[in-house]
């Protein structure tokens, strides 16, 4: 969907009001098919949308704009936990197309449960790879999936820094190896 440029803030302020802190959208005026103090919109396919004047604009937009008066334009926003409905104005961001391909997880067809880490059957060794600014680096031939995953995870804070996945894994937890490098377990570290 085209991003649709904002309507003008006044008018959209004395119809819609915005809680940050739930991330729902009230109608303040009774309109065409609603009444006012209903939730404004609903949600589809994994994304909610609002219908205003005639145009289906996606909530988390109109709630970045109702929140901070700046139209996000050509930019994005990025849900930071990957859950789009969870419009709550401290999990929005504003983010170019390609921060936002950074935050996100392992696709369906991993069969690693990682990304950027398969088993090379010719070698019998895991592989890991990163693509960035539309580039693939190489990162290495593994004998253990731990390390492999190590070496991804460790490149892609690296790399994508803040719009890495790993920001936001299990509440600032971060998958880490043990001392000998073949185990995963989780870590809260301060510093994340």
């Amino acid at each position: 969907m085209a991003n649709l440029p904002m309507p003008p803030y006044d008018e959209l302020s004395r119809h819609i009001k915005y809680d940050p802190y739930t991330g729902v959208g009230v109608w303040l005026v009774s309109r065409q098919g609603t009444r006012a103090g209903k939730v404004a919109g609903g949600c589809w396919h994994g994304y909610c949308y609002i219908k205003y004047n005639q145009k289906k604009y996606l909530a988390h937009r109109l709630f970045w704009y109702l929140q901070t008066k700046e139209d996000p334009k050509c930019l994005t926003v990025d849900h930071i936990d990957q859950n789009k409905t969870n419009n709550k104005f401290c999990n929005l961001r504003l983010a170019t197309r390609a921060q936002q391909q950074h935050n996100t997880f392992v696709g369906k067809n991993s069969t690693t449960g990682t990304r950027g880490v398969y088993w090379r059957e010719s070698r019998q060794r895991y592989e890991a790879n990163i693509e960035f600014q539309g580039k693939k680096f190489f990162l290495g031939s593994f004998k253990t999936i731990g390390k492999a995953i190590a070496a991804r995870q460790a490149r892609e804070l690296e790399l994508y820094g803040q719009f890495s996945p790993l920001h936001q894994l299990n509440n600032d937890q971060r998958l880490i190896l043990d001392n000998h490098n073949q185990h995963l377990s989780l870590l809260r570290h301060p510093s994340f």
